[in-house]
């Protein structure tokens, strides 16, 4: 009976660590530091879902005009953007990353899917160390409920732009009143992310890491 006793008792202890060193296993990397672009391990409970990371380790295409283009799970519809594997040429966090060339006029990277009840939008952008920096030349983040009226987020214009980490929140962008043309944005307004440039024809971007995280 006492044997029993001590393993019924072994086994409970056994159960509560293994429960204990799970709850605390779960881990997630947060949005990379834009400061030192070390990622910040956050320990504990999961906080939020990554719905998508797009890192270009795969990202395969080299056909400048307009393409559909899968990176990481997502199609995107692209106009110049080809892939960059030559850390001389350009900036690459990993061995990949893309490169929207210059082209003439706007070059976009538009999300296909929609997503709702958006919390952050985050991704590495500047120009490429082969890019000539003369000339106007900008860079937008924007979304759009229509695909048609376009929300500038963030931009960039004017000055060669560092390649550098971007957030925006969007819950807070939301909560503050973003409107769309005509339309307030809530929570369950579906919404397209693009990312836009408009540049000389020999500028060169270089864009990584983008993370789409939604409630």
């Amino acid at each position: 009976m006492k044997v029993f006793k001590f393993f019924s008792l072994m086994l409970i202890i056994s159960v509560v660590l293994f429960s204990n060193s799970v709850s605390l296993g779960f881990a997630y990397f947060n949005n990379l530091n834009s400061n030192n672009g070390v990622s910040a391990l956050v320990c504990g409970t999961w906080v939020v879902p990554v719905n998508y990371f797009g890192d270009f380790e795969n990202f395969t295409n080299t056909t400048t005009g307009q393409v559909t283009v899968t990176i990481g799970s997502e199609d995107w519809d692209a106009t110049n953007l080809i892939l960059a594997d030559n850390a001389t040429t350009d900036n690459i966090n990993d061995t990949k990353s893309g490169r929207i060339s210059g082209g003439t006029g706007q070059n976009t990277m538009t999300s296909v899917n929609y997503f709702i009840n958006l919390q952050t939008i985050s991704l590495y952008i500047g120009l490429a160390p082969s890019s000539p920096t003369q000339g106007a030349r900008k860079y937008e983040i924007q979304v759009s409920d229509n695909g048609v009226d376009w929300a500038v987020l963030h931009n960039d214009v004017g000055t060669p732009s560092v390649f550098s980490f971007v957030t925006i929140d969007m819950a807070a962008e939301i909560a503050g009143g973003l409107v769309i043309g005509s339309t307030t944005v809530t929570t369950s307004t579906p919404l397209q992310i693009r990312i836009y440039t408009n540049s000389k024809d020999t500028t060169l971007y270089n864009v990584d890491d983008i993370t789409i995280i939604t409630a």
